[in-house]
């Protein structure tokens, strides 16, 4: 069997491919991409067991096609030639791949080996680019702990995105996300969903225990986390307090920049303070006593009693990043509560200081 394809197309396919199928594993046959056509439409697939990622390849040649290849030996064919036509050809449990004058041979695994994709769900939700955008927006807040499956994950809730790694919140209005209602299903971390060149997602949906997504070329499925999303409600401070502050965009974006830098060390936090009623954000260096100040904003004016609240810096830039403006404080031992103007909140534990 001979197949050909347009390079840019295989190396968007490669791409994605290469997020799903997993770098590290004791069953090689994961290493390889399942390359099948079905009915006139060529299909290449990656698999991690826990996740399934398929690429439809468009304006191919209709050949009857079903073979497993490396994906190495697909990154090397796609980094020695440039020319615009990739061509494979298989035989005798063998494949070759060419591009211009570029070869690569390789041995061919067997198809039967290939992990099965969970079926496609029979009903999906239309959705629009506003799903992934909102996603890995949120994603910021989830846990990195692998352990804590739960809460490495987005929660999609009606009209709504929450995540949090146990020391902060963030709860997203999401018009776009029209979810049944009593939903509360986690879309788990992955690379391929914060990292694939996906330009919109046309439909999403929760089926036997997987998300499925369709975007473009591109359809994938993982298996979510089992357990049940905490009770969020808890954290969230049942009422404003009367101390704070609001930023305007420019201020947020410079703070959200200086902050970071005020140290290398990520454990001093960021003290609040007021300096002739105007805001500034410092830190303090237990060394040597010294305090650095990211910056000293006029125009934001700190309302209420007057203290020193310290959060983490890395997680108040991240909520300033995503345009968190409206900062209030009951007092400098509760929570904080940012909040912007479509409604979503984000909820910051204060740091303990020495």
């Amino acid at each position: 069997m001979k197949i050909s394809m347009l390079r840019s197309s295989l190396s968007e396919a490669v791409s994605g491919l290469s997020l799903v199928a997993p770098a590290k594993t004791s069953l090689p046959i994961l290493k390889h991409v399942l390359v099948t056509s079905e009915r006139s439409v060529l299909k290449m697939q990656a698999s991690s067991l826990d996740q399934h990622a398929t690429y439809t390849f468009s304006s191919v040649e209709p050949v009857p096609v079903k073979l497993c290849l490396p994906l190495s030996h697909l990154r090397r064919i796609l980094a020695l030639s440039s020319d615009d036509i990739v061509t494979i050809e298989a035989r005798d449990g063998t494949a070759e791949m060419s591009c211009g004058s570029a070869r690569v041979r390789c041995f061919t695994a067997d198809v039967a080996d290939f992990p099965k994709t969970p079926p496609e769900p029979e009903r999906a939700i239309p959705r629009d680019i506003n799903f992934l955008t909102s996603y890995r927006a949120a994603s910021v807040f989830a846990s990195r702990d692998v352990e804590r499956k739960i809460l490495n994950g987005v929660c999609v809730k009606p009209h709504k995105m929450e995540a949090t790694d146990g020391k902060r919140l963030i709860v997203l209005n999401c018009p776009t996300v029209g979810i049944v209602e009593d939903c509360a299903d986690v879309v788990p971390l992955t690379q391929f969903l914060l990292r694939a060149k996906i330009k919109s997602v046309s439909q999403v949906a929760f089926h036997q225990g997987n998300f499925w997504m369709a975007a473009g070329a591109w359809s994938y499925c993982a298996r979510m986390p089992e357990g049940a999303w905490p009770n969020t409600r808890q954290v969230i401070p049942s009422r404003r307090g009367t101390n704070g502050f609001t930023l305007t965009a420019s201020h947020a974006a410079m703070l959200a920049k200086r902050l970071p830098l005020l140290h290398p060390d990520g454990a001093y936090p960021a003290f609040a303070t007021i300096c002739g009623g105007a805001l500034s954000l410092s830190t303090n260096h237990p060394d040597d006593g010294e305090t650095s100040i990211a910056s000293s904003v006029a125009s934001a004016l700190w309302v209420g009693e007057h203290f020193k609240p310290a959060l983490n810096r890395r997680f108040m830039a991240d909520a300033l990043k995503q345009g968190f403006l409206d900062w209030n404080f009951e007092d400098e031992f509760s929570p904080a509560l940012a909040t912007r103007a479509d409604g979503s909140l984000c909820v910051i534990m204060p740091m303990r200081v020495r």
